[in-house]
């Protein structure tokens, strides 16, 4: 009788240690999606030697940034995670020098794709809506 007493106390006292208060097993693991940082750039260029422009950008959430007078080419590379990424938006006006408009492309790309890509005289502008998983396509 004694041998049955003692395997049920076995087994309740397992079963109790697996409830407990003990670790629950390991943590979920991060998306290896969300952690990942992705790199953007957003470049403009002139078509002419001495082309330079104003413009205005922004990456990630709340950080807009302008540049006055900008020497064409022109590039800025960011690495962040997608969520952290605002909507990456580049525009920029030529600077009027000797007469002439400048000629402007821009270009925005994410993980070397490029995602949208503009050029227009005086005035050019290129945005890409972060989509809420990967890269999509450029933005209309």
């Amino acid at each position: 009788m004694r041998k049955p007493i003692t395997a049920a106390c076995l087994l309740a006292a397992l079963t109790l240690a697996g409830c407990g208060g003990g670790p629950a097993g390991p943590a979920p693991a991060q998306s290896s999606a969300a952690a990942k940082k992705h790199t953007v750039v957003l470049s403009l260029r002139g078509y002419q030697a001495g082309d330079h422009a104003d413009l205005n950008y922004s990456v990630l959430a709340g950080e807009s940034q302008q540049v006055h007078d900008a020497a064409l080419p022109w590039t800025r590379t960011l690495q962040s995670p997608l969520e952290a990424l605002d909507d990456p938006e580049l525009t920029a006006t030529g600077v009027i020098a000797g007469g002439h408009n400048p000629q402007l492309e821009c270009s925005i790309s994410v993980d070397g794709k490029v995602v949208d890509s503009h050029n227009a005289e005086g005035v050019v502008s290129c945005k890409y809506t972060v989509p809420l998983e990967g890269v999509s396509q450029p933005a209309s």
